[in-house]
């Protein structure tokens, strides 16, 4: 539950689910690192894109992928520029507001030479 706040989707599955049913489609959300766990975890929200391989939805989360891609590679300009298209394409979205300002961020502070593109995350 408290992922589907931080991400602002309704949501929130792990790869294992996403394993079980490959049909559903699914956008990747993030990395994160939760306390008390050694392993970083993939978290992705499910969608129709496995419905129809030509819809424009495949299409904006191909392109999502290769932001996330970007983004943890370093890469935080072209990161940007993917994630400012799909933004502007969608802006009822936020989760590509949330990525623009993390971004943005680390542009000017960068993150740990150990961050592998995780969001830490405290299970309260």
């Amino acid at each position: 539950e408290s992922l589907t706040r931080v991400f602002n989707v309704p949501i929130v599955v792990g790869e294992n689910t996403r394993k079980l049913f490959p049909a559903a489609g699914y956008r990747e959300l993030g990395l994160v690192k939760i306390k008390g766990k050694q392993n970083l975890a993939r978290v992705f929200e499910p969608s129709q894109t496995g419905m129809d391989p030509d819809s424009t939805l495949l299409a904006k989360t191909q392109r999502h992928n290769t932001a996330l891609a970007h983004y943890y590679q370093r890469q935080w300009l072209d990161a940007q520029t993917i994630f400012r298209r799909l933004a502007e394409a969608d802006p009822a979205d936020p989760l590509y507001k949330y990525y623009l300002e993390r971004i943005d961020t680390f542009m000017r502070v960068p993150p740990p030479d150990d961050w592998r593109g995780e969001l830490r995350f405290t299970v309260a």
